[in-house]
């Protein structure tokens, strides 16, 4: 398939996703309609608000009116003030234009690893109905997208070798959500140690700068500031059983399948995108001291979607199961995900975790399934890296 066509298609493909999101997902409302509990809570999580209401003062005032982190975060709140629309529209118009680019460069990202074009579309629609990627049409007045497209193109960028794009990404990303900083170290695997140097360098230097400068607000005091972020977030504890239930959850089976297809990727590729995922898996734990952990899980959506890639391109190959049991399931998550126009929150489905854990439960068994059917494949991968590594540790030893 030429370049131009797979592109194309991927577009066409990418706005079918997002006009499905936006119709078949319940969002967040300025004035939720219906008043009604969910787990405990009212209707305050239909309604638009959080990280919004402190973005929209940005846009509306000043960057100094918005506690830490967010007055750090100045990019998108300064575009939307000179938009002629409410903040809350301009940030889900961000988002949906994120989103579309996203999937576009996802689909690139999957041909840049050259495997096919029906495995790419069909792992970027198995990850389209993951909840946490669901929760984007949900709440589109974040600007998770959009972060999520600056780490997309700093993986793409890496994998092109497209330097100046890599660092642009990372600038961009100081100014949007700081996560995106924990990648930049990255180009080091390169061998290009100067010019990694140079990023690393130029990102901590604009990262201590805008704190600096944004930091001095006359009208409070830094430790007011400091009360006030402490008064917003809730620190995770790591060491509990439940943190790391939540992590699982994200993914489901797919973490099972991501880390087997990691040892069918190329060798080159393994140790590059094995590296990356470190990188933003330590960026994703301390930004979840911070924020909604499963939120932050979602920036591991491009290497996950990497790694599934082989798995799910010789699954295509077992037509029957995949089309009666694993399409199933796919849509199955669809529709478990978020409250829908056919489930919405206060349906059976999400009146207890029991529906939803049966579909996770489903969903880990059949992914334990599809790697004992490619149980040999995924074997000789296994022997394949470990004799890799082996001779890594040999070359080091003897220098």
């Amino acid at each position: 398939m030429k370049i131009t066509t797979y592109i194309f298609l991927s577009m066409m493909i990418s706005a079918v996703l997002i006009l499905a999101g936006d119709r078949l997902i319940i969002q967040r409302t300025i004035n939720p309609p219906i008043p009604f509990f969910h787990r405990g809570e009212s209707t305050y999580f239909m309604k638009i608000g959080g990280d919004t209401d402190v973005y929209a003062r940005m846009a509306k005032g000043t960057f100094f009116d918005a506690p830490a982190p967010y007055r750090y975060r100045i990019l998108l709140p300064f575009i939307a003030r000179y938009l002629p629309f409410e903040p809350h529209i301009s940030f889900k118009l961000f988002s949906y234009f994120s989103l579309f680019a996203l999937y576009v460069l996802l689909a690139v990202l999957c041909r840049s690893i050259a495997m096919s074009p029906a495995a790419a579309f069909v792992s970027l629609f198995a990850f389209f109905v993951t909840p946490w990627q669901l929760y984007m049409y949900h709440n589109p007045f974040y600007f998770d997208a959009f972060s999520l497209l600056l780490a997309t193109t700093m993986i793409l960028a890496y994998v092109r070798r497209w330097y100046a794009l890599f660092f642009a990404m990372g600038i961009i990303g100081i100014f949007s959500r700081e996560n995106i900083i924990f990648l930049t170290p990255w180009w080091f695997m390169t061998g290009q140690h100067k010019r990694g140097a140079l990023v690393v360098l130029a990102i901590a230097v604009l990262f201590i700068l805008t704190r600096t400068l944004l930091s001095n607000a006359p009208a409070q005091p830094a430790q007011q500031w400091i009360d006030e972020f402490y008064k917003i977030h809730t620190f995770t504890d790591m060491s509990r059983l439940s943190f790391w239930g939540t992590v699982a959850y994200v993914w489901g089976g797919f973490w099972l399948l991501g880390f087997a297809g990691l040892l069918l990727l190329p060798c080159d590729l393994f140790l590059s995108l094995g590296a990356g995922f470190l990188l933003a898996f330590c960026g994703a734990i301390v930004s979840s001291f911070f924020a909604e952990m499963p939120r932050m899980m979602l920036y591991l959506l491009p290497f996950m979607l990497c790694f599934c890639i082989p798995i799910l391109s010789l699954l295509l190959e077992k037509r029957l199961f995949f089309f009666f049991i694993f399409a199933p399931l796919l849509i199955a998550k669809l529709f478990s995900g978020m409250g829908n126009i056919m489930l919405g929150w206060d349906s059976w489905m999400f009146a207890s975790f029991l529906p939803r854990g049966i579909i996770l439960g489903s969903d880990v068994f059949i992914s334990i399934w599809i790697l004992y059917l490619l149980k040999n494949k995924i074997h000789d991968g296994f022997r394949e890296k470990k004799e890799l590594l082996a001779n890594i540790r040999i070359g080091r030893s003897s220098q």
